[in-house]
């Protein structure tokens, strides 16, 4: 999307400026914006294919802020070296300027040197151009863009401090949720072998409780079959002693 409106804005500052002034050095000026955008896109998709390896961020980072300079310095080189002495273009291209800097400053705040490479590279050029003129008016001017680059800068690292803060307590509640995704998942484990074991004692209480309804009925049978075992000795010995009378 940045480099969709950066190549965008060149171009219809080109077409103005070029039509307007009569200056075809300003479609020249397009065509190496469009040049670096395209390399720009290309390594950025080189990036998404080739982002896995932890080895090669820096070297990433070290790209992505140099494309972001070069960018710039090509709009704060184009804007002092291009821009003929008429205050209603120039400050047509300071306004421009301004723009895609605060367009930059919510689409890169999440990387703030690659923010400030932009930032810096396009704007202090046409101040210092601004500074050294002289007049009154272009000072003012140029005082005006550092300060804006200032703002831009104090803004972004705003910005970045929110965004970086944001990111930790996303990745603290990610901690925390998968601590407490282990923590129920030992809970559960420990609930199963709880009820495995309270089924197991269970069962052993219940093979228990009928061993002793058994041994309860065996002894009970035992003795029934003992006192009935005595009332018969008794009627044998009787009949015993009634058969050897007769």
């Amino acid at each position: 999307m940045v480099l969709a409106v950066n190549v965008v804005n060149s171009g219809l500052v080109a077409l103005v400026l070029a039509s307007y002034l009569d200056q075809t050095r300003w479609w020249i000026f397009f065509g190496l914006v469009v040049t670096l955008s395209a390399a720009r896109a290309i390594g950025w998709r080189i990036y998404r294919r080739h982002r896995k390896p932890a080895d090669h961020t820096l070297k990433w980072a070290l790209i992505a802020t140099a494309g972001s300079g070069l960018s710039g310095l090509l709009w704060g080189a184009g804007s002092t070296l291009l821009l003929p002495d008429n205050m209603v273009e120039q400050t047509f291209l300071a306004f421009v300027i301004g723009g895609m800097c605060a367009g930059a400053l919510a689409s890169l705040s999440y990387y703030l040197p690659a923010l400030l490479a932009y930032v810096y590279s396009s704007a202090l050029p046409l101040a210092a151009s601004f500074l050294l003129d002289g007049r009154t008016v272009y000072v003012a001017m140029g005082c005006m863009a550092v300060v804006f680059s200032a703002a831009v800068t104090f803004a972004a690292c705003h910005f970045n401090r929110a965004f970086v803060r944001g990111l930790r307590l996303n990745l603290d509640l990610s901690k925390r949720t998968a601590e407490l995704t282990k923590g129920t998942e030992e809970l559960i484990a420990v609930n199963t072998r709880l009820e495995a074991e309270i089924a197991q004692r269970e069962a052993a209480e219940n093979q228990l409780h009928q061993a002793q309804k058994m041994e309860a009925l065996g002894q009970l049978t035992g003795g029934i079959a003992h006192d009935f075992n005595n009332l018969l000795m008794a009627v044998i010995g009787n009949l015993e002693l009634a058969q050897k009378s007769m």
